[in-house]
């Protein structure tokens, strides 16, 4: 449902900032591969949104043709 895509999307995304707002240059200088799970998680979070826009078209639409 909507409702679950965008609580998904809260819960893939959630810990993003907490996850890279410590970084520096040097530790991603150090390990390339730092940022992989965060950007990953974007990833997976804009498909969640990507799920709830799509089933928010399809209600609008049902509304519509009533």
């Amino acid at each position: 449902s909507m409702r679950s895509a965008t609580d998904a999307a809260a819960g893939k995304a959630g810990g993003v900032y907490d996850d890279v707002i410590g970084l520096t240059a040097a530790d991603y200088n150090a390990n390339h591969d730092v940022l992989k799970p965060s950007i990953a998680a974007v990833r997976d979070a804009r498909n969640s949104i990507r799920t709830a826009i799509s089933e928010a078209r399809a209600a609008r639409d049902a509304l519509k043709a009533e």
